[in-house]
């Protein structure tokens, strides 16, 4: 999986070195995992990278996989697998790590996704189990097994999509739209925002020598970008 993440970060990078793909992903160590253990950590990883890292790729609304498809880059269906894929994740981490109440509206949908993945991937299997609590010990090897299949099934579709794009002859149009998205989802990210207009505080009060907190002088640098009308179009 490391080396075809490499190779996809080349491949976005030779057709513009503004296209990051997998920029600062830091997966939880799997190494001594197994189990059912193993199986929640590789689907925070995912979700971390869908959620957190790189929300481009799939889960926002304009995203790289829909401007891939768009352009016939993919297929309908492989930019359905695509999105059924990061909905199957989304719906087992907000499982995993909130609260389960299948009483309420949103819950109870979340719960009839997982009901589904479940059957997908017991599809073989006699006795399938409804839910995640009904999961025998020797039932996670398939369940894991099932999320790494679809993770490289995900890494082979943005491949050939990327592949694609370099020899379009639509390749320049394409980069300009994929600037737009990007810049787009940065200047939403307020967590980001606040990072980096947090790290650009601390260098001016350390540069020159100003006597106020990273606090202080980060809200007067985040009320100065908002009296000048800061935009996705200055990024």
């Amino acid at each position: 999986m490391i080396n075809s993440i490499s190779e996809i970060r080349g491949l976005a990078q030779k057709i513009d070195y503004r296209i990051n793909l997998f920029e600062g992903y830091y997966p939880k160590s799997i190494i001594n995992e197994k189990n059912e253990s193993l199986f929640w950590r590789k689907i925070v990883n995912v979700y971390g990278l869908f959620a957190d890292c790189d929300s481009i790729q799939i889960k926002r609304k304009s995203n790289l996989f829909s401007l891939m498809q768009q352009y016939s880059f993919i297929s309908k269906d492989e930019f359905a697998f695509v999105r059924d894929f990061w909905n199957d994740v989304a719906a087992l981490r907000k499982w995993f790590c909130h609260n389960t109440d299948a009483n309420l509206y949103y819950q109870g949908i979340n719960i009839k996704r997982i009901e589904r993945f479940l059957d997908k991937a017991f599809i073989l299997s006699t006795e399938k189990p409804k839910t995640m609590d009904q999961l025998q010990s020797t039932q996670w090897s398939l369940v894991n097994a099932d999320i790494d299949r679809r993770f490289d099934e995900y890494l082979k579709i943005l491949k050939k999509g990327l592949l694609a794009w370099e020899e379009s002859e639509d390749k320049s149009e394409v980069v300009e739209e994929w600037i737009k998205i990007f810049s787009k989802a940065l200047f939403d990210d307020n967590e980001l925002k606040s990072n980096v207009i947090a790290d650009l505080a601390l260098f001016e009060i350390r540069n020159y020598g100003i006597d106020t907190s990273v606090a202080s002088y980060s809200k007067t640098m985040h009320e100065d970008l908002c009296e000048k009308g800061f935009s996705s179009e200055d990024i």
